[in-house]
């Protein structure tokens, strides 16, 4: 636990990083992409059908990776709703798309059914559970795709 500070040189510019260890914090990690990554890897990767793209981003969130050319953004943030409890995981962001995944947990003392349908807003293509009914502190996988212009959770 603590803080690292380094200056790596070998680029254009020297690169500052800082790295904070907090006890309870060790669930989450950074990669580092390569710099020379372009967002034209995001542009081939959206050069198919609508449809298409949209299950590759799922594909995508569900094993945990990230295309070639996307950004892959973790922000932590939390929120309840309904006996519900939404945990934000990561979001990967392309060129026109993005994918959100969270976890969602039942806070309530009651199994509950949750449909796609209720977590539709303007701007979202998708959503996708991994299991649809959710028994009192089970937690579900959530994913959501989405024009990278649409706000809301």
């Amino acid at each position: 636990f603590g803080t690292l500070n380094l200056i790596v040189w070998g680029y254009k510019y020297p690169v500052l990083i800082k790295f904070t260890v907090i006890k309870g914090d060790g669930d989450r990690y950074f990669r580092f992409l390569d710099m020379d990554v372009k967002k034209s890897y995001a542009e081939r990767f959206e050069a198919v059908p609508h449809e298409k793209v949209i299950v590759k981003i799922i594909r995508y969130l569900f094993n945990n990776k990230t295309p070639k050319g996307y950004d892959n953004i973790v922000s932590p943030r939390e929120y309840e709703k309904s006996g519900l409890h939404f945990t934000f995981v990561r979001s990967i962001r392309g060129k026109r798309y993005k994918g959100d995944e969270w976890i969602v947990q039942n806070i309530s003392d009651k199994t509950i059914k949750l449909y796609e349908e209720m977590l539709y807003s303007n701007g979202i293509y998708a959503v996708a559970l991994e299991n649809d009914v959710i028994k009192p502190l089970e937690k579900v996988r959530l994913f959501i795709v989405s024009s990278l212009n649409s706000s809301g959770k």
